[in-house]
């Protein structure tokens, strides 16, 4: 049974974690860059597990980060306000100040939660745009799919709950914390908007390549929260990752099936013409019997 044993409540955290992540997915924009940086693509995974594993030895580090994303995050959101996300528009600048603004108000408050949220959202898509602008898709997708697997073993391996419980516990006085996001009673790590930024920049190559992902996201986010929330910390980035997966899979399937059709089509046609030919030269010669009649 999904849920089980869940409130009313943790089912609508749940929920609003999910649209924040297919709304990620849904957000970067990556236009038409060439490449540069090939070897970008062993970000992802190697920061992300040498965070976990910092944080998890070292818990007093949590504050060094806690400082660093205090200063990243509005910057990076500036970014994806100005640029880098879709419907992005300079006059969009102004919405930071205000986030930020409502962000005092703490986790401790919804209004304070969603300002949050939305911060660390809209720097995920300006990490993911940059990333792949600068990485390209093919290696940063492999990138992405490493940091899911490193995901799925430091969750098993207890670390992933370490290092929450120490960023949880570091304060910045009355500062807002930009370190993770939460919404109700459950919470998302950075790492997870990370990933779903990167997912969405990928999945624009494609047309309404976003769209699909982000739905396949928040669709596998509330089959994975249905099935294991309530029993300790669960990897969200796999969600993202199928999702990504899924849509390529099916892709591909569509790209073969318009291949094996082509060939009947380029069949069909040499011989409609062959017959247009023949009632063409038929009838000159129908016109001239007439005639001799």
């Amino acid at each position: 049974m999904l849920f089980h044993g869940l409130t009313a409540v943790d089912v609508a955290s749940c929920g609003g974690l999910a649209a924040v992540q297919g709304l990620t997915v849904a957000l970067p924009s990556v236009g038409e860059a060439r490449p540069c940086v090939r070897w970008l693509w062993l970000a992802p995974p190697v920061l992300f597990a040498a965070l976990v594993l910092m944080l998890a030895a070292h818990p007093e580090s949590a504050g060094l980060l806690t400082g660093a994303a205090l200063v990243g995050v509005p910057v990076l959101a500036t970014l994806a306000a100005v640029r880098l996300a879709r419907g992005s528009r300079p006059l969009f600048v102004l919405v930071i100040p205000v986030l930020l603004a409502v962000s005092l108000s703490g986790p401790g408050q919804l209004s304070g939660q969603v300002a949050i949220t939305v911060l660390c959202a809209l720097s995920a898509v300006a990490l993911g745009a940059g990333l792949v602008r600068l990485g390209g898709v093919g290696g940063v997708a492999l990138g992405l799919v490493a940091l899911s697997v490193t995901d799925v073993v430091l969750v098993n391996d207890g670390r992933v709950g370490e290092a929450a419980q120490a960023l949880a516990s570091a304060h910045l006085g009355h500062l807002p914390e930009l370190s993770e996001v939460s919404l109700g009673t459950f919470a998302l790590g950075y790492g997870d908007l990370f990933v779903a930024g990167i997912a969405g920049a990928i999945a624009a190559r494609r047309p309404r390549g976003q769209l699909r992902v982000a739905v396949l996201t928040v669709s596998f986010m509330l089959l994975e929260s249905g099935i294991l929330a309530g029993n300790g910390p669960y990897p969200a980035t796999v969600p993202v990752v199928a999702a990504l997966l899924a849509d390529e899979l099916a892709w591909w399937a569509r790209t073969l099936v318009r291949r094996q059709l082509r060939p009947a089509d380029a069949e069909v046609g040499p011989a409609a013409s062959v017959t247009a030919l023949t009632v063409a030269e038929a009838a000159p010669a129908s016109a001239q019997r007439c005639i001799a009649a």
